[in-house]
């Protein structure tokens, strides 16, 4: 199941742990969700949120540089699930 196998992250943000202990509770809502935005092509704006995180590059360098980081997206689980049932779609 395509749940399963989604990776624990160690942004704050990232509640993917709670999805796989409340899966048996959760998973229907998901499918039935998943479904609704393939069948229509609308994918909801809450869906499509993404968690930005700066990252500094280096730990030598200046914390109070803008420049000197990075920025990290974290596409939220259900966003994470929709595009690999896509691409299991596409890929056959």
């Amino acid at each position: 199941m395509a749940v399963c196998s989604l990776q624990n992250k160690q942004c704050a943000s990232d509640l993917t742990w709670l999805l796989k202990e409340c899966s048996a509770k959760l998973i229907p809502f998901l499918c039935r969700l998943l479904n609704t935005s393939l069948l229509s092509g609308i994918v909801l704006a809450a869906i499509k949120s993404v968690y930005i995180c700066p990252l500094l590059k280096r730990p030598d360098l200046d914390t109070t540089d803008v420049k000197n980081y990075r920025l990290i997206s974290n596409l939220t689980m259900v966003l994470k699930l929709l595009e690999r049932l896509v691409a299991r779609q596409l890929l056959g």
